[in-house]
């Protein structure tokens, strides 16, 4: 028996759905680590860059002590002369707390996002007493570039729609609501199928002797039977429509208003996100245009 459906059923792309939406699915999890991995590496250059600053800053504090500490000491002298009234001493002692209550400040700091960098970079963390105690020591400084390549706005915007990992998972995210709706849609249809159907028989057996009409095919056992069947002596062919009509499949229906909504939600969903990235690109732009001095 063979049957064909030709309305509800019909189609390999409709019947291959849930290995298309696995496929999907499978690139959508490649993308998310992908994602996940570009957080990552940017969460931890931020906070390398945070502490390369912090540690400049402690440098410019700890030159600001030096400073106002020989200060102090020039005007010590000066005032032992007779050159300077006493209250200058008073302001550059003044000064001299005050810049190394900003250098504390400063190393605290420090200290601080040191402790944050090696908590993301380590596996133990701070609990292992080696890298508690350990320094890192910056090997970078903070430059400025003298000029910047400054791309147009709609090649970094075209750039970012084009290989964003977020907006590719929201665009196979509509491709499987897609083709969830399709198989939806397909479902309120009437079932209409083809059927087929070949068959063989054999009959075999004892003669009954009261019956005048006894066929020679009758005797024999098992193994004529199997002949008959083998041989397609007794061949019965037969092609027919069936045709299940429902009243009103209400589950059917259901199912398919579900699914537009959540096809309406996945594009909605993708056209947020294609916003954001556009904001994000002209508020990277902006503050890089702010940085070059460019108006």
């Amino acid at each position: 028996t063979a049957t064909q459906p030709l309305m509800r059923g019909f189609g390999a792309g409709l019947n291959r759905r849930f290995i298309r939406i696995a496929g999907n699915e499978q690139k959508i999890t490649s993308l998310l680590f992908q994602q996940q991995l570009i957080l990552t590496v940017y969460g931890v250059i931020r906070l390398y860059t945070d502490l390369v600053a912090l540690t400049e800053d402690e440098k410019v504090k700890q030159e600001t002590v030096t400073l106002a500490e020989k200060l102090l000491t020039d005007v010590k002298a000066q005032v032992e002369e007779g050159t300077l009234a006493q209250v200058e001493m008073t302001r550059a002692n003044a000064q001299v707390f005050s810049t190394r209550q900003d250098l504390i400040n400063a190393r605290g700091l420090r200290e601080e996002q040191e402790a944050i960098f090696k908590n993301v970079i380590t596996r133990r963390g701070n609990e292992d007493a080696e890298i508690a105690n350990a320094r890192i020591i910056p090997t970078d400084t903070l430059t400025i570039p003298a000029t910047d390549d400054v791309r147009p706005m709609q090649d970094l915007t075209a750039e970012a729609l084009a290989h964003r990992p977020d907006l590719g998972q929201a665009r196979l995210q509509i491709d499987n609501s897609r083709i969830g709706l399709e198989g939806a849609r397909n479902l309120t249809k009437p079932q209409l199928d083809l059927v087929g159907i070949m068959q063989n028989s054999g009959l075999a057996g004892q003669a009954n002797t009261f019956n005048t009409y006894g066929s020679p095919a009758l005797t024999g056992g098992y193994g004529s039977a199997l002949d008959q069947i083998l041989a397609r002596n007794y061949p019965t062919y037969g092609v027919g429509v069936q045709m299940t009509l429902p009243i009103h499949n209400r589950i059917a229906e259901a199912d398919l208003a579900r699914d537009e909504i959540q096809v309406r939600q996945a594009e909605i969903r993708l056209r947020q996100l294609q916003n954001q990235a556009r904001l994000e690109d002209r508020k990277s732009t902006r503050l890089n245009s702010s940085h070059l001095g460019i108006s």
